[in-house]
C-alpha cells in the first residue's frame, strides 16, 4: 500500500498564515506557491489576494491573482503560475473541514490545474489538509499530515538542481565492472583521471583511428563494429607467447656431436734426485729437478 504523501510548508509561510488567521476576524483566503520532491509537496510562500471577506465565505479578485502572475513573469520568474497549486483559508472560531463551498472552489480551481492541496486553519492552531487530483482520474486524499520545516520546495529544487549538475554516481565499469559493463552517457578515465563523454570518445577515436579505449587496469573500451556509437568494456587479455617452430615442424636435433678435441697433458709430478758432486768437490752438491723419462734414461745408462 502506497504512503500517503506529506505536505512540508516554509517556516516563514506557516507564521505568515497563523498571523493572517489571527488578525483576520472573519475568513481570509489566499494562494501558495508548491514544489514537489520524491511524492511530497512543499509549500515554498503564500500570497495574500486581494478579497472581499465574510463569516462564512470569500471572494478572490482574479485581477490580482493576473496582475501577480504578470509582475513574477516580468521579474523573470516564468514557472510562478505553474508552482501557483496551493489554496489556503481559515475557520476562524470553529472546526477545521472542507465545506461544500470549499469543495466547489477546488473544483474551480481543478479547471486550470492538474492538482490542488487545500488547507484550512483556525486560531486554536488546528489544520486540515487535504489533495485533489484531477488528472487522468479524479481522487482525493484527506487529513494529510502538514510539517512546518526549514527545508522550503525553492531550496530542495536548488539542492536538486545542484546535484543533478553536480554529482553523478561513481560509473559501474571502474567501480564493479562484472556487474554492470555499460554507462549511460560516459565513462570515468583512469588515464585522464575525469569524465569521458561518449561524443567526446567517439570523437578521439575517429582522430585517433583506433577502435579501442584503454581505461586503466586490465579492461579496456571497444567500440561495436556493427553500431560505432556504442562501446563495450572489455578486459585485456594478455598475448600468450608462441614459439616460432609451432606454426610448422620444430627442426631435428643432430643424433650425434663430436666433443671438441682437448691436448691431454702429463698429470705425473716432477721429482728431485741427488747427482754426483761437480768437479769432485763434495761440498758442491747441487740438485736438478727432471721428469720421470729422464729419470728412466738416467738408470738405462748406468
Amino acid at each position: 500500500m502506497a504512503r500517503k504523501p506529506v505536505v512540508y510548508i516554509d517556516m516563514k509561510a506557516w507564521r505568515k498564515m497563523l498571523a493572517y488567521t489571527d488578525i483576520v476576524k472573519d475568513e481570509v483566503s489566499g494562494l501558495g506557491e508548491v514544489e514537489v520532491f520524491k511524492g511530497d509537496f512543499y509549500i515554498d510562500d503564500l500570497h495574500l489576494i486581494r478579497q472581499f471577506s465574510g463569516p462564512g465565505s470569500v471572494a478572490l479578485d482574479q485581477a490580482h491573482i493576473a496582475e501577480l502572475i504578470t509582475q513574477k513573469i516580468k521579474e523573470g520568474d516564468t514557472t510562478f503560475s505553474a508552482r501557483l497549486r496551493c489554496w489556503w483559508h481559515t475557520h476562524p472560531d470553529f472546526n477545521v473541514f472542507m465545506s461544500t463551498t470549499d469543495t466547489d472552489t477546488i473544483e474551480r480551481l481543478g479547471i486550470r490545474t492538474p492538482w490542488v492541496v487545500a488547507i484550512c486553519t483556525n486560531r486554536k492552531r488546528e489544520v486540515h489538509a487535504r489533495l485533489d487530483i484531477f488528472e487522468p482520474v479524479q481522487t482525493t486524499i484527506e487529513n494529510l499530515e502538514l510539517v512546518p520545516s526549514e527545508l522550503s520546495g525553492k531550496f530542495v529544487a536548488q539542492c536538486k538542481a545542484d546535484v543533478a549538475r553536480l554529482v553523478r554516481p561513481f560509473p559501474p565499469i571502474v567501480s564493479s565492472p562484472w556487474q554492470s559493463p555499460y554507462a549511460k552517457d560516459g565513462y570515468w578515465d583512469n588515464t585522464q583521471h575525469r569524465w569521458v563523454t561518449f561524443a567526446e570518445a567517439n570523437a578521439r577515436a575517429t582522430i585517433e583511428l583506433t577502435s579501442k579505449i584503454p581505461l586503466g587496469g586490465n579492461y579496456e573500451l571497444v567500440r561495436d563494429p556493427n553500431n560505432p556509437r556504442s562501446w563495450r568494456m572489455s578486459k585485456i587479455v594478455p598475448k600468450e607467447v608462441i614459439p616460432v617452430y609451432a606454426k610448422g615442424t620444430p627442426p631435428t636435433p643432430p643424433l650425434f656431436e663430436y666433443p671438441p678435441y682437448i691436448e691431454k697433458k702429463s698429470t705425473e709430478t716432477p721429482v728431485s734426485v741427488p747427482l754426483t758432486p761437480i768437479n769432485g768437490d763434495p761440498k758442491k752438491d747441487e740438485t736438478k729437478e727432471i721428469d720421470a723419462s729422464d729419470l728412466h734414461k738416467m738408470f738405462n745408462e748406468i
